[in-house]
C-alpha cells in the first residue's frame, strides 16, 4: 500500500535547505572555491583580479570560503559587512561581476550540482553586486 510520489511536496522539501547544503555544504564549497579559482584565473576577463597577489592566494581562498559559507546558509564567522571594504580598491565593474558569475555557474555545474540550485547560488549572490561594484570607476 504505497502512497503517490507528491512532486510539489518534495520540491519544497528540497527548497526547504539552504543554499549551503544543496552545494554541498563544507566540502561542496571548499571544492568549489578551488574549482572556481582555477577557472577565474585562466579566464582573461578575471584572471588580472585573482593574479594580483599570488603570495595571498590560500589566505584569499579561505576568506572566499568563509564568506559563501555565510552568504548560502551555513556556520561562519564572516562578517558579510566586510565585503565592500575587502572589494573597494579592485575597481570590479558590474561586467566583471558577471564574469564571475558566470564562471561560478561553470563551476557549479562542472561539480554537478543541480542547475536549480546553482540559479538559486547565483540570486543569493546578486544582492552583494552593489558592495563589489562600489569602488569601480571609469
Amino acid at each position: 500500500n504505497r502512497k503517490p510520489h507528491d512532486v510539489r511536496r518534495t520540491q519544497e522539501a528540497a527548497s526547504a535547505k539552504t543554499v549551503y547544503e544543496r552545494v554541498g555544504g563544507d566540502a561542496g564549497i571548499a571544492n568549489f572555491v578551488e574549482l572556481m579559482y582555477e577557472k577565474a584565473t585562466a579566464d582573461a576577463r578575471t584572471k588580472s583580479f585573482f593574479e594580483k597577489n599570488k603570495a595571498k592566494v590560500s589566505v584569499h581562498k579561505k576568506q572566499l570560503v568563509a564568506f559563501l559559507t555565510k552568504l548560502f546558509g551555513g556556520q561562519s564567522s564572516y562578517e558579510l559587512s566586510d565585503v565592500r571594504a575587502a572589494h573597494y580598491t579592485l575597481n570590479l565593474s558590474d561586467y566583471h561581476f558577471d564574469c564571475l558569475l558566470d564562471i561560478f555557474a561553470a563551476s557549479f555545474k562542472e561539480m554537478g550540482v543541480k542547475p536549480r540550485d546553482t540559479q538559486d547560488a547565483i540570486a543569493v549572490l546578486q544582492p552583494i553586486r552593489a558592495d563589489v561594484t562600489t569602488g569601480y570607476t571609469v
